[in-house]
């Protein structure tokens, strides 16, 4: 029996005891009958949490999560949240959609996962069928309390292992650097962030514009560079601080505000 089919049980078995005892089950005033429980199964399943307390619960890890992000999430059937009065009514969301959310985020930011494979993964899990159950809750890296940037690890992958992880084609991925929006380096290679721009940059592209038009971001995002570069350099200069950190904290918050107005402006059109 897997962890997660072990976590049913051992919650099955708590509500029929209580309920021998004459105490009302576990959560019973609390998760109403309709919920449909996921995993993880072992974090409270109550939908008590608004989208935007679950954003804020989850930003610390995900500074450029948005509502919209989690919408996006929902509609590809990653995350259901429960639907209070009825299939229209409002979200709400309980803590273990919130330990789902942070696995979807993670996966998608450290192992450049695919979300058709992600969704593979949680269905198993749902299931109880998975080879392993990940760990639940926050997987932060701290420096004396404060959090500090987690940046990818080191790996360098070829054209065709980049295609197999983002389950695309070579074709595609040589058509975002014949794009000039991502380049592999002297020996052909991606690393991690790169690959996250080839990954993001077909997905845009799939979603209506065109890769030569994604050519105008990338070098809005080289000036952006090259201002938070020197600001970060200037303001560490003789202070002992280490300027590349603070210069990915600045690109953090300049990526978010980016987001916020981007999304503003948009909406504003709708």
């Amino acid at each position: 029996m897997t962890s997660s089919s072990s976590a049913v049980s051992a919650i099955e078995t708590t509500k029929a005891g209580a309920v021998a005892k004459g105490h009302a089950p576990i959560e019973a005033t609390r998760v109403p009958a309709d919920v449909v429980r996921c995993w993880p199964y072992e974090v409270d399943q109550a939908p008590v949490l608004k989208i935007g307390q679950v954003v804020d619960e989850l930003e610390a890890e995900f500074p450029a999560l948005t509502i919209s992000k989690v919408r996006y999430l929902e509609d590809a059937q990653l995350i259901s949240p429960y639907r209070k009065g009825g299939p229209q009514g409002h979200r709400r969301y309980s803590r273990a959609h919130v330990e789902r959310l942070r696995y979807i985020l993670t996966r998608q930011r450290d192992d450049l996962c695919h979300l058709q494979a992600i969704g593979q993964t949680l269905s198993e899990l749902d299931q109880g069928i998975a080879d392993e159950t990940p760990t639940v809750g926050p997987q932060l890296v701290t420096n004396n309390g404060e959090l500090v940037v987690n940046l990818p690890n080191d790996q360098l992958l070829s054209v065709s292992q980049l295609a197999k992880r983002l389950g695309v084609s070579i074709a595609q991925i040589e058509q975002v650097v014949t794009a000039r929006i991502a380049a592999p380096d002297a020996k052909g290679r991606f690393d991690a962030r790169t690959a996250q721009v080839v990954r993001l940059a077909l997905e845009i592209s799939k979603r209506g514009i065109p890769l030569r038009n994604l050519r105008s971001v990338s070098m809005a995002a080289d000036r952006e560079a090259e201002l938070i570069s020197s600001t970060a350099r200037l303001h560490t200069r003789g202070a002992g601080q280490d300027s590349c950190a603070l210069g990915l904290e600045i690109a953090q918050l300049v990526s978010a505000l980016h987001t916020t107005l981007l999304e503003k402006a948009v909406v504003s059109d709708c």
